[in-house]
């Protein structure tokens, strides 16, 4: 991280050993007509030294911030005493001196200002840009650099993100997470038919779908069963509906949709259309686990987990509903109940 110091302020005096005025507080510039090399920065300029710091971190700060610290690092190899490196140190403090005004001219109007504490309390960065809406995720106690990570891009914008197996624990627990495919729905005649190559196509409509719509994702492996290919969506301010709309046009059984730990297996096609089973958390899975998992990339390697559902709910559910229809019918019959 660059933390600068640029004292641009002060009063002149006359250097005893050139007999050139110099500025007193401007020891950098001073080195520079020495020809030696710049200093370390370790501290900011003006009196905040953390809103120079937080400025700095800004993605819109980030070309020009890399732009000084090249110079910087250019400088500082260039032979010493040598005119290169006096040209490579001007042009460092120049490049510095336009960065810092810039910082000032943002801090006297507000926009340099540091995060509000109220959005670092919700978990959010509190340097939300043009279409950065608060996320669902403010407000559970999740970083703010996480919240950044998975928050939904303009669309068109979407795409693939990897993160560490403590972010997709984090996300699992506290996030709210998506899981469809657009594999082969065997509880359909025409749809088990498919080639693998139809199959594949698919597959990359649906990732195409997810891109279209700004969300962050990370394409993964599920086998319940038979294996297929699966995208798990991290984006927070995903609807349920759209994950259900994307699983009715991609012919899938069921889509999967989690909220702070509560997890639905939602029904899209066939009979069951429009119901769920329930269920809560989740659970790593080993390595060595046969079936019965989804498993995704991260920045460390692969990682194995399976979402709990209370899958007698559902037939519970079903038998009441049936046992009340029967009893209707029977009735209708000039039965007795």
């Amino acid at each position: 991280m660059l933390l600068i110091k640029a004292r641009v302020k002060g009063y002149t005096r006359t250097d005893p050993r050139t007999g050139r005025k110099i500025q007193v507080g401007d020891y950098e510039n001073k080195r520079s007509r020495q020809g030696e090399e710049p200093q370390s920065e370790k501290g900011a300029a003006g009196s905040d030294r953390k809103a120079w710091a937080a400025w700095l971190k800004k993605p819109e700060n980030q070309k020009a911030r890399q732009k000084v610290e090249a110079l910087r690092r250019e400088a500082a190899t260039a032979g010493k005493g040598s005119d290169e490196r006096t040209q490579k140190v001007k042009e460092f403090h120049a490049a510095l001196k336009d960065l810092h005004s810039r910082f000032q001219k943002q801090d006297a109007s507000g926009s340099g200002s540091k995060p509000k504490a109220a959005d670092k309390d919700k978990g959010g960065s509190g340097k939300k840009g043009k279409g950065q809406a608060k996320t669902q995720l403010e407000g559970r106690g999740i970083p703010a650099r996480l919240v950044d990570k998975v928050r939904r891009s303009e669309p068109g914008k979407g795409g693939e993100v990897t993160l560490t197996k403590a972010e997709v624990s984090i996300l699992l627990k506290r996030g709210v997470i998506g899981l469809i495919s657009a594999g082969k729905n065997p509880n359909d005649e025409q749809d088990s038919k498919l080639s693998d190559k139809e199959i594949d196509a698919r597959t990359d409509k649906l990732k195409g779908d997810l891109v279209g719509m700004g969300l962050k994702f990370q394409p993964g492996l599920g086998k319940y069963g038979e294996e297929e290919d699966t995208f798990m969506i991290f984006t927070p301010d995903i609807r349920k509906e759209e994950l259900v709309s994307l699983g009715e046009k991609y012919h899938q059984d069921s889509v999967i949709f989690s909220d702070g730990n509560k997890n639905q297996m939602i029904f899209t096609t066939g009979k069951n259309k429009g119901k769920h089973h329930p269920g809560n958390g989740f659970e790593k899975i080993s390595a060595k686990a046969e079936d019965f998992f989804t498993e995704i990339d991260t920045a460390r390697g692969k990682m194995r987990f399976s979402l709990n559902f209370n899958f007698g709910e559902l037939a519970k559910a079903i038998a009441a509903l049936a046992k009340v229809h029967l009893l209707s019918c029977w009735r209708t019959l000039g039965g007795r109940s």
